[in-house]
């Protein structure tokens, strides 16, 4: 019978990477929403045309500058959320750890050094838990701020009526 403790981290690495892909997807919802948005909303396409914000007037002003930031923060942070990203990792899991990381498994194999896998495990579960942590924050960022650009796209619908 496998070692539980061994189970039990190669279960949270499992959950750890099954959350960064959904991580990926709410971002990639979020930026096509928006970008749906931007190509089929009148009203945000007005909001983009310098010549309509500069004739704007001062009741539309702040909810135009703040759906514009909003827009732009919310397609920031979501891109963000699927740029690659580096953390330092020597775990064979990593793959920009290997050959290094292969010769190493190799040598623990050789040793009969069952610690390493313990160690090893560790170590991923560590770097995913990274990953998904800032993941989630960006993820986080990006809906609240889509919730801004909704709010302000119905402010400039109301207004404009």
């Amino acid at each position: 019978m496998p070692d539980p403790f061994i189970q039990h981290l190669l279960d949270a690495n499992r959950i750890f990477a099954d959350q960064i892909k959904v991580a990926d997807q709410k971002a990639a919802t979020i930026f096509t929403f928006v970008l749906a948005l931007l190509i089929w909303s009148t009203e945000t396409r007005k909001a983009l045309n310098f010549h309509n914000f500069v004739l704007a007037d001062p009741i539309k002003l702040p909810v135009t500058l703040l759906l514009l930031a909003s827009l732009v923060t919310t397609l920031c942070a979501a891109i963000c959320v699927v740029l690659p990203r580096r953390r330092p990792s020597g775990s064979v899991f990593y793959w920009g750890a290997w050959p290094e990381a292969g010769n190493t498994l190799s040598t623990a194999r050789a040793q009969g050094d069952h610690a390493f896998i313990e160690a090893d495990l560790l170590k991923s579960t560590a770097t995913l838990a990274a990953i998904c942590q800032a993941k989630y924050r960006l993820v986080v960022l990006a809906f609240r701020a889509l919730l801004l650009v909704v709010g302000c796209y119905l402010g400039l619908l109301i207004i404009s009526n």
